[in-house]
């Protein structure tokens, strides 16, 4: 059993950014996101700054801005969600970008929505604040070889490898390759408070929550491993890839993440 609500699924969506520059063609990039929900019932969608900074992939002095920012949601249908999903521009985003790491949120985004429904109109399970790791629970409850999956949207807007009918996310399973109570550094990985997972992913799936499974069994004694429960330990963040002999570029198998502790470090600056 991994303990996971399979419900979590709808708490991830898609996001989409349009960067624009004086004399030069508009950039479109896709990427994934998840709601989150506190105490007090701030809605937060949190994604990779990647997703929202040009700089992390163009450089520092490049010209691209954000012109528009916009979030797949899906109609409520009852108790499915199987309506069809419209993208939906962020008048207000409201960005706290993470200095270093490669995060950011959105606090409470207000949506360009025909007729203003709220975002109670539309159908996502979100993630509890206390659903994410922090540094004492990477310390004491994760460790190397351990598995966990991610759930997003892999594939470019050419070659798609979600679900086409229903717009959801698909989930993919890695295991922790690096010591995840510390960060993981390498002078290829540009950005700060990483972890390295043994796992294949790729362009679109930047953003996806990445899930510690359970471990053991909740009150179980003797030989059973002590209980850990499940929880998100960071947001998948991107991939190494290997030359081959004749020269073209495939994916190593290794992938990095965002460690949970940068999106901790954002609540907490937005006071949630």
């Amino acid at each position: 059993m991994i303990g996971i609500n399979p419900l979590i699924m709808w708490s991830v969506q898609r996001i989409e950014v349009i960067f624009e520059a004086d004399g030069l063609d508009s950039v479109v990039v896709r990427g994934t996101g998840f709601w989150m929900n506190n105490e007090n019932r701030a809605s937060v969608f949190i994604t990779n700054r990647h997703n929202l900074d040009a700089k992390l992939q163009y450089g520092e002095h490049t010209p691209f801005r954000p012109k528009t920012i916009s979030i797949e949601l899906r109609r409520r249908c009852g108790d499915t969600f199987f309506q069809k999903t419209q993208w939906y521009e962020v008048a207000i985003p409201r960005p706290i970008i993470h200095e270093t790491a490669d995060a950011a949120i959105l606090v409470n985004p207000q949506m360009l929505i025909d007729g203003k429904p709220t975002l109670a109109d539309f159908g996502f399970y979100p993630i509890l604040r206390t659903d994410i790791a922090d540094q004492e629970f990477l310390i004491n409850s994760v460790a190397p070889m351990n598995i966990a999956s991610f759930v997003g949207f892999p594939g470019t807007s050419e070659n798609e490898w979600s679900d086409r009918r229903w717009r959801a996310p698909i989930a993919r399973t890695v295991n922790i390759a690096s010591i995840p109570s510390i960060p993981f550094e390498h002078e290829q990985i540009l950005t700060s408070d990483t972890m390295l997972v043994s796992g294949l992913s790729f362009s679109g799936a930047s953003g996806s929550p990445v899930f510690l499974h359970q471990q053991g069994i909740k009150g179980g004694v003797g030989i059973i491993s002590p209980y850990v429960e499940p929880k998100v330990v960071g947001i998948m963040s991107g991939h190494w890839n290997q030359k081959t002999s004749s020269g073209m570029l495939e994916h190593s198998g290794l992938s990095y993440l965002t460690r949970s502790t940068a999106i901790q470090e954002m609540l907490s600056k937005a006071g949630l």
